[in-house]
């Protein structure tokens, strides 16, 4: 939205942007980004175990699973899971 309203106050009426081709714009670049965002708020949740029994990240072998760095990595996969990746697919959803 902001990018919209500041090319409203642009001086050429060629320059401004329309309300369609701004949603087609942030769509378009939402899209693009769904996969990696996808990917990066799974990966909190990808453990392997170890012979010892305890677990680590997947793609960070020196996290631990269950203890401190996880815990917050946890936390930051759960909102971007939420609020992207669902949050998208609902715009989607409500778009159609």
């Amino acid at each position: 939205w902001l990018c919209f309203a500041m090319a409203k106050l642009l001086p050429y009426q060629w320059l401004r942007w329309k309300p369609a081709m701004t949603m087609n714009s942030i769509g378009s670049l939402l899209q693009m980004s769904y996969g990696p965002m996808s990917m990066l708020a799974l990966q909190p949740f990808m453990c392997y175990s170890h012979p010892n029994g305890s677990q680590s990240l997947l793609r960070q072998p020196s996290i631990v699973c269950g203890e401190g760095d996880h815990r917050a990595m946890l936390v930051a996969g759960c909102l971007l899971l939420i609020l992207f990746v669902f949050g998208f697919l609902t715009a989607c959803l409500v778009a159609t």
